[in-house]
Protein backbone atom coordinates (compact mmCIF):
# COMPACT_ATOMS: atom_id res chain seq x y z
CA UNK A 1 0.00 0.00 0.00
CA UNK A 2 1.44 3.38 -1.02
CA UNK A 3 2.43 5.93 1.59
CA UNK A 4 -0.51 8.25 2.39
CA UNK A 5 -3.13 5.80 1.13
CA UNK A 6 -5.84 4.68 3.55
CA UNK A 7 -7.04 1.11 3.15
CA UNK A 8 -10.66 0.16 3.75
CA UNK A 9 -9.59 -1.88 6.78
CA UNK A 10 -8.39 1.39 8.37
CA UNK A 11 -11.78 3.13 8.11
CA UNK A 12 -13.79 2.95 11.33
CA UNK A 13 -17.05 1.02 10.99
CA UNK A 14 -19.02 4.02 12.29
CA UNK A 15 -17.54 6.47 9.76
CA UNK A 16 -19.93 8.27 7.41
CA UNK A 17 -19.01 7.34 3.85
CA UNK A 18 -20.69 7.95 0.49
CA UNK A 19 -22.06 4.39 0.26
CA UNK A 20 -23.48 4.69 3.75
CA UNK A 21 -25.23 7.95 2.89
CA UNK A 22 -26.74 6.20 -0.10
CA UNK A 23 -27.86 3.42 2.25
CA UNK A 24 -29.81 5.90 4.41
CA UNK A 25 -27.51 6.36 7.38
CA UNK A 26 -28.68 9.98 7.56
CA UNK A 27 -32.11 10.35 9.17
CA UNK A 28 -34.81 13.02 9.21
CA UNK A 29 -34.43 13.68 5.50
CA UNK A 30 -38.12 13.19 4.81
CA UNK A 31 -40.17 16.26 5.75
CA UNK A 32 -43.42 14.40 5.13
CA UNK A 33 -44.91 12.90 8.29
CA UNK A 34 -46.59 9.52 7.80
CA UNK A 35 -45.21 9.13 4.30
CA UNK A 36 -45.53 5.37 4.71
CA UNK A 37 -49.29 5.81 5.37
CA UNK A 38 -49.11 3.58 8.47
CA UNK A 39 -50.74 5.88 11.06
CA UNK A 40 -54.53 6.39 11.09
CA UNK A 41 -55.51 7.39 14.65
CA UNK A 42 -58.97 8.68 13.69
CA UNK A 43 -59.97 5.66 11.59
CA UNK A 44 -59.30 4.06 8.23
CA UNK A 45 -61.50 6.31 6.05
CA UNK A 46 -63.46 9.57 5.96
CA UNK A 47 -65.65 11.55 3.58
CA UNK A 48 -65.71 15.08 5.00
CA UNK A 49 -63.50 18.12 4.47
CA UNK A 50 -60.43 18.19 6.70
CA UNK A 51 -58.51 15.61 8.72
CA UNK A 52 -60.25 12.34 9.41
CA UNK A 53 -58.36 9.16 8.55
CA UNK A 54 -54.67 8.98 7.64
CA UNK A 55 -52.75 11.25 10.00
CA UNK A 56 -51.37 14.54 8.63
CA UNK A 57 -53.30 14.31 5.33
CA UNK A 58 -55.96 16.97 4.78
CA UNK A 59 -58.86 16.25 2.42
CA UNK A 60 -60.00 19.28 0.39
CA UNK A 61 -63.41 18.81 -1.26
CA UNK A 62 -63.66 22.19 -2.99
CA UNK A 63 -67.20 21.47 -4.16
CA UNK A 64 -66.62 17.83 -5.10
CA UNK A 65 -68.96 15.17 -3.72
CA UNK A 66 -68.94 11.45 -3.09
CA UNK A 67 -65.30 11.70 -1.97
CA UNK A 68 -63.60 9.10 0.25
CA UNK A 69 -60.03 9.19 1.51
CA UNK A 70 -58.91 5.90 3.04
CA UNK A 71 -55.99 3.84 4.26
CA UNK A 72 -55.58 0.69 2.18
CA UNK A 73 -53.41 -2.41 2.60
CA UNK A 74 -51.16 -3.54 -0.23
CA UNK A 75 -51.52 -7.00 -1.66
CA UNK A 76 -48.73 -9.35 -0.67
CA UNK A 77 -47.20 -9.10 -4.14
CA UNK A 78 -47.25 -5.27 -4.17
CA UNK A 79 -45.94 -5.11 -0.60
CA UNK A 80 -43.02 -7.34 -1.50
CA UNK A 81 -42.32 -5.35 -4.66
CA UNK A 82 -42.68 -1.78 -3.33
CA UNK A 83 -41.66 -2.24 0.30
CA UNK A 84 -44.72 -0.70 1.97
CA UNK A 85 -47.66 -2.10 3.93
CA UNK A 86 -50.20 0.70 3.37
CA UNK A 87 -51.20 3.34 0.87
CA UNK A 88 -53.59 6.29 0.60
CA UNK A 89 -56.59 6.01 -1.69
CA UNK A 90 -58.59 9.09 -2.75
CA UNK A 91 -61.75 8.17 -4.67
CA UNK A 92 -63.86 10.99 -6.12
CA UNK A 93 -67.33 10.38 -7.59
CA UNK A 94 -68.28 13.91 -8.67
CA UNK A 95 -65.13 15.94 -9.10
CA UNK A 96 -64.34 19.66 -9.05
CA UNK A 97 -61.25 21.83 -9.38
CA UNK A 98 -58.87 21.99 -6.41
CA UNK A 99 -60.26 18.81 -4.88
CA UNK A 100 -57.38 16.77 -3.53
CA UNK A 101 -55.14 15.84 -0.64
CA UNK A 102 -52.73 18.16 1.16
CA UNK A 103 -50.01 17.86 3.79
CA UNK A 104 -49.00 20.92 5.79
CA UNK A 105 -45.32 20.84 6.79
CA UNK A 106 -44.66 22.92 9.90
CA UNK A 107 -42.58 25.95 8.91
CA UNK A 108 -39.91 25.26 11.52
CA UNK A 109 -39.27 21.93 9.77
CA UNK A 110 -39.23 23.45 6.28
CA UNK A 111 -37.15 26.63 6.60
CA UNK A 112 -34.05 24.81 5.32
CA UNK A 113 -35.80 24.61 1.94
CA UNK A 114 -36.12 28.39 1.49
CA UNK A 115 -34.46 29.44 -1.73
CA UNK A 116 -33.33 25.88 -2.42
CA UNK A 117 -34.43 22.92 -4.47
CA UNK A 118 -36.54 20.19 -2.90
CA UNK A 119 -37.44 16.83 -4.38
CA UNK A 120 -40.72 14.98 -4.03
CA UNK A 121 -40.74 11.23 -4.68
CA UNK A 122 -43.56 8.71 -4.33
CA UNK A 123 -45.43 5.81 -5.89
CA UNK A 124 -48.80 6.46 -7.53
CA UNK A 125 -51.49 4.92 -9.68
CA UNK A 126 -55.11 5.68 -10.50
CA UNK A 127 -57.24 7.51 -13.05
CA UNK A 128 -56.70 11.14 -14.01
CA UNK A 129 -59.20 14.01 -13.89
CA UNK A 130 -60.91 14.74 -17.20
CA UNK A 131 -58.33 17.45 -17.88
CA UNK A 132 -55.68 14.74 -18.02
CA UNK A 133 -53.50 15.33 -14.95
CA UNK A 134 -53.17 16.36 -11.31
CA UNK A 135 -51.39 19.47 -10.04
CA UNK A 136 -48.66 19.37 -7.39
CA UNK A 137 -47.54 22.63 -5.81
CA UNK A 138 -45.62 23.53 -2.63
CA UNK A 139 -46.89 26.79 -1.12
CA UNK A 140 -46.15 28.82 2.01
CA UNK A 141 -49.14 29.89 4.09
CA UNK A 142 -50.04 31.01 7.60
CA UNK A 143 -53.08 29.51 9.34
CA UNK A 144 -53.75 32.76 11.23
CA UNK A 145 -52.63 35.61 8.98
CA UNK A 146 -52.92 34.14 5.48
CA UNK A 147 -50.38 35.24 2.88
CA UNK A 148 -49.22 32.75 0.32
CA UNK A 149 -46.07 32.20 -1.73
CA UNK A 150 -46.36 29.45 -4.33
CA UNK A 151 -43.70 27.38 -6.03
CA UNK A 152 -44.16 26.68 -9.74
CA UNK A 153 -46.76 23.94 -10.09
CA UNK A 154 -45.99 20.67 -11.84
CA UNK A 155 -48.30 18.13 -13.44
CA UNK A 156 -48.71 14.47 -12.57
CA UNK A 157 -50.28 11.98 -14.98
CA UNK A 158 -50.91 8.54 -13.49
CA UNK A 159 -51.56 5.12 -15.00
CA UNK A 160 -53.41 2.04 -13.75
CA UNK A 161 -50.16 0.52 -12.43
CA UNK A 162 -47.89 1.55 -9.58
CA UNK A 163 -45.08 3.79 -10.87
CA UNK A 164 -42.40 5.64 -8.93
CA UNK A 165 -42.27 9.38 -9.67
CA UNK A 166 -39.80 12.12 -8.76
CA UNK A 167 -40.24 15.90 -9.14
CA UNK A 168 -37.92 18.72 -8.13
CA UNK A 169 -39.25 22.15 -7.09
CA UNK A 170 -37.62 25.51 -6.48
CA UNK A 171 -38.91 26.60 -3.06
CA UNK A 172 -39.54 30.36 -2.92
CA UNK A 173 -38.72 32.66 -0.04
CA UNK A 174 -41.95 33.44 1.89
CA UNK A 175 -42.24 37.13 1.04
CA UNK A 176 -45.98 37.33 1.81
CA UNK A 177 -46.21 34.76 4.59
CA UNK A 178 -45.39 35.42 8.23
CA UNK A 179 -43.25 32.55 9.49
CA UNK A 180 -44.33 31.68 13.02
CA UNK A 181 -45.89 28.72 14.84
CA UNK A 182 -48.96 28.90 12.60
CA UNK A 183 -47.04 28.90 9.31
CA UNK A 184 -46.51 25.93 7.05
CA UNK A 185 -45.32 24.77 3.67
CA UNK A 186 -48.19 22.89 2.09
CA UNK A 187 -47.88 20.27 -0.58
CA UNK A 188 -50.85 19.17 -2.64
CA UNK A 189 -52.08 16.61 -5.12
CA UNK A 190 -55.21 18.11 -6.61
CA UNK A 191 -57.40 18.49 -9.66
CA UNK A 192 -56.03 21.63 -11.39
CA UNK A 193 -57.74 24.94 -10.64
CA UNK A 194 -58.52 25.40 -14.33
CA UNK A 195 -60.14 21.98 -14.67
CA UNK A 196 -63.79 22.26 -13.60
CA UNK A 197 -64.83 18.87 -14.98
CA UNK A 198 -66.95 16.64 -12.74
CA UNK A 199 -65.80 13.27 -14.11
CA UNK A 200 -64.87 10.71 -11.44
CA UNK A 201 -61.21 9.99 -10.72
CA UNK A 202 -59.03 8.06 -8.28
CA UNK A 203 -55.57 8.71 -6.90
CA UNK A 204 -53.50 6.19 -4.91
CA UNK A 205 -50.27 7.29 -3.20
CA UNK A 206 -47.53 5.44 -1.30
CA UNK A 207 -44.01 6.11 -0.01
CA UNK A 208 -44.29 9.90 -0.05
CA UNK A 209 -40.99 11.70 0.56
CA UNK A 210 -40.09 15.41 0.33
CA UNK A 211 -36.46 16.37 0.95
CA UNK A 212 -33.84 19.04 0.46
CA UNK A 213 -31.91 18.83 -2.80
CA UNK A 214 -32.42 17.94 -6.44
CA UNK A 215 -32.09 14.17 -6.03
CA UNK A 216 -34.56 11.63 -4.69
CA UNK A 217 -32.90 9.35 -2.13
CA UNK A 218 -34.29 5.98 -0.99
CA UNK A 219 -37.40 6.28 1.17
CA UNK A 220 -36.63 6.95 4.82
CA UNK A 221 -38.39 4.17 6.71
CA UNK A 222 -39.04 5.12 10.34
CA UNK A 223 -40.32 2.88 13.11
CA UNK A 224 -44.06 2.84 13.80
CA UNK A 225 -43.45 4.37 17.24
CA UNK A 226 -41.33 7.20 15.82
CA UNK A 227 -43.91 8.01 13.15
CA UNK A 228 -46.78 7.87 15.67
CA UNK A 229 -44.99 10.30 17.99
CA UNK A 230 -44.49 12.73 15.09
CA UNK A 231 -48.22 12.53 14.32
CA UNK A 232 -49.16 13.04 17.97
CA UNK A 233 -47.47 16.44 17.94
CA UNK A 234 -50.56 17.49 15.97
CA UNK A 235 -53.29 15.07 17.13
CA UNK A 236 -53.82 12.23 19.59
CA UNK A 237 -56.75 10.49 21.25
CA UNK A 238 -57.78 7.83 23.70
CA UNK A 239 -61.12 6.05 24.14
CA UNK A 240 -63.16 4.15 26.72
CA UNK A 241 -60.83 1.17 26.38
CA UNK A 242 -58.40 3.15 28.52
CA UNK A 243 -60.47 5.47 30.80
CA UNK A 244 -58.94 8.25 32.87
CA UNK A 245 -60.31 8.25 36.44
CA UNK A 246 -60.72 11.42 38.50
CA UNK A 247 -59.16 11.33 41.95
CA UNK A 248 -59.74 13.30 45.14
CA UNK A 249 -57.30 16.16 45.64
CA UNK A 250 -59.35 18.37 48.01
CA UNK A 251 -62.26 17.84 50.43
CA UNK A 252 -64.65 19.22 47.81
CA UNK A 253 -63.08 18.39 44.46
CA UNK A 254 -61.83 15.58 42.27
CA UNK A 255 -59.69 16.15 39.25
CA UNK A 256 -58.22 14.38 36.24
CA UNK A 257 -54.92 15.12 34.54
CA UNK A 258 -53.49 13.68 31.34
CA UNK A 259 -50.07 14.62 29.95
CA UNK A 260 -49.91 14.60 26.16
CA UNK A 261 -47.83 11.69 24.77
CA UNK A 262 -45.45 14.25 23.26
CA UNK A 263 -45.15 18.03 23.36
CA UNK A 264 -47.83 19.24 20.96
CA UNK A 265 -47.33 21.91 18.33
CA UNK A 266 -49.58 24.33 20.25
CA UNK A 267 -52.20 24.26 22.98
CA UNK A 268 -54.76 21.86 21.48
CA UNK A 269 -58.52 22.00 21.11
CA UNK A 270 -59.96 19.31 23.39
CA UNK A 271 -63.01 17.16 22.67
CA UNK A 272 -63.91 15.09 25.71
CA UNK A 273 -66.63 12.75 27.00
CA UNK A 274 -67.25 11.89 30.66
CA UNK A 275 -68.96 9.25 32.79
CA UNK A 276 -70.33 10.07 36.24
CA UNK A 277 -70.76 13.80 35.62
CA UNK A 278 -69.18 16.44 33.41
CA UNK A 279 -65.96 18.03 34.52
CA UNK A 280 -64.73 21.59 34.11
CA UNK A 281 -61.59 21.98 32.03
CA UNK A 282 -59.32 24.46 33.74
CA UNK A 283 -55.90 23.99 32.19
CA UNK A 284 -54.72 22.92 28.77
CA UNK A 285 -51.43 23.66 27.07
CA UNK A 286 -49.07 21.87 24.72
CA UNK A 287 -47.85 19.65 27.58
CA UNK A 288 -50.99 18.44 29.40
CA UNK A 289 -54.73 18.70 30.09
CA UNK A 290 -56.55 19.09 33.45
CA UNK A 291 -60.20 19.14 34.52
CA UNK A 292 -62.08 19.02 37.86
CA UNK A 293 -65.51 18.27 39.32
CA UNK A 294 -67.05 19.28 42.65
CA UNK A 295 -67.28 16.10 44.70
CA UNK A 296 -67.04 15.47 48.44
CA UNK A 297 -64.81 12.81 49.91
CA UNK A 298 -67.88 10.75 50.83
CA UNK A 299 -69.02 10.65 47.19
CA UNK A 300 -68.48 7.10 45.91
CA UNK A 301 -69.65 7.77 42.33
CA UNK A 302 -67.11 6.60 39.78
CA UNK A 303 -66.14 9.60 37.67
CA UNK A 304 -63.87 9.32 34.69
CA UNK A 305 -62.99 10.54 31.23
CA UNK A 306 -63.94 7.86 28.72
CA UNK A 307 -62.59 9.60 25.62
CA UNK A 308 -60.40 12.57 24.85
CA UNK A 309 -59.18 14.03 21.56
CA UNK A 310 -56.48 16.70 21.41
CA UNK A 311 -56.17 18.61 18.12
CA UNK A 312 -53.35 21.05 17.31
CA UNK A 313 -53.36 20.53 13.54
CA UNK A 314 -52.23 23.24 11.16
Amino acid sequence: MALGTIGTNQIASEAVTVPKVADQVLSSRNLIINGSMDIAQRGSSHTTEGYGSLDRYYLALSGASGVTMSQQAFSTADRNSLGFEKYLKLAVTTANNNCGVYQYIEASNAVSLIGNKATLSFYAKGTNPAGGSFTMQPAWYNKSSGGGDNAVAQSLTVTSSWVKYSFTFDIPAPANTVIDNNAYLSHSFAQPSGDTSTTAWELNLAGLQFELGDTATPFEHRSFGDELARCQRYYWQFTANNPLYAFQYHDSYKYAIRPHPVQMRASPTITVAYTGGSMTQYQVDNYHWKAYIASGTSDTTSRYVNSLKADAEL
